[in-house]
């Protein structure tokens, strides 16, 4: 039995289906705890718009990095902090805050005292808390969605479907003032280190240094795909030659036509314009 009253917001679905499991498994361990499963149909707003939320100690998301940015959102909008037990295909921003990938073990981080405050991005008025993107891995989020394959996997098989007809694009840029014009193949717009399943494009960020980390990744051939896994076993990604960083607080990139996009692996897309900025220490997380 769990001494302090804990809600915890199951997405079913994550990690190929772990998430009705797993809180099967909760409800047995420790039945003190109240479960609200996710609905295809509903928002995180009409799921807990009948739940009295200041009467519970925690508030957590069972799921992945999609429903933690659906989580965080709310939890940001209503000032609460959240925890996280992450149950889904990359984890990247739970593998950032050291949060156990075991669901036992991050419950019971999530009881604990320790807070952090982390930074919030905002790209076009949609918030992202771990990794944003423009080009070439929107188009790969796209894809995976399409695909009806989850898991590493399913990013496998859209990288690869897209991988031999992908092509650089002109972006013009202008990061706290300063103007940068840019040509290459995708946009890493980081808040944390790495996109998820330990892949850090990004080893130099932080969720709570006041920055977001701009990646460019130029196009790149079969051998650079084996360099960056090379690079990315020792954290050091950002010394490939296709690799290039800046890093800003106030972003706004131009690119004529459709820019394919996502925020924490959920795909979006705009039109000619993206601005980009940053919430300074915004949202606290249980870790």
């Amino acid at each position: 039995m769990v001494a302090m009253k804990i809600l915890l917001v199951v997405n079913p679905i994550s990690g190929s289906g772990k998430g009705k499991s797993i809180a099967k498994k909760i409800k047995k361990w420790y039945p003190g705890v109240s479960i609200i499963f996710t609905e295809k149909d509903k928002s995180i707003d009409d799921l807990l718009e009948n739940v009295s939320t200041y009467s519970f100690d925690r508030i957590g998301i069972v799921g992945g990095d999609g429903s933690v940015n659906m989580m965080a959102k709310w939890c940001l909008k209503h000032e609460i902090p959240f925890g996280i037990i992450p149950i889904g295909s990359g984890n990247g921003l739970a593998r950032h805050l050291k949060i156990p990938l075991n669901w036992n073990d991050a419950l019971k981080k999530l009881m604990e005292e320790k807070v952090e405050s982390l930074d919030v991005g905002d790209i076009n008025g949609h918030f992202f808390f771990n990794m944003a993107g423009l080009g070439f891995e929107g188009e790969v989020i796209d894809r995976y969605e399409k695909n009806g394959t989850r898991g590493l996997l399913g990013y496998v098989l859209a990288f690869s479907s897209l991988f031999f007809s992908c092509g650089e694009k002109d972006y013009q840029l202008t990061i706290d003032g300063e103007k940068v014009n840019k040509r290459c193949l995708s946009i890493s717009i980081a808040n944390s280190e790495q996109y998820g399943n330990n892949f850090k494009i990004a080893p130099n960020a932080e969720t709570n240094d006041g920055w977001l980390d701009l990646v460019f990744i130029e196009c790149f051939g079969v051998l650079d795909i084996i360099q960056l896994i090379w690079f990315n076993f020792f954290g050091t990604v950002n010394q490939s030659k296709r690799i290039s960083t800046k890093r800003g607080k106030d972003i706004v990139i131009n690119s004529p036509g459709k820019i394919f996009a996502h925020i924490d692996g959920e795909k979006l897309s705009f039109k000619d314009q993206v601005k980009i900025t940053i919430l300074d220490k915004s949202i606290k997380i249980y870790k």
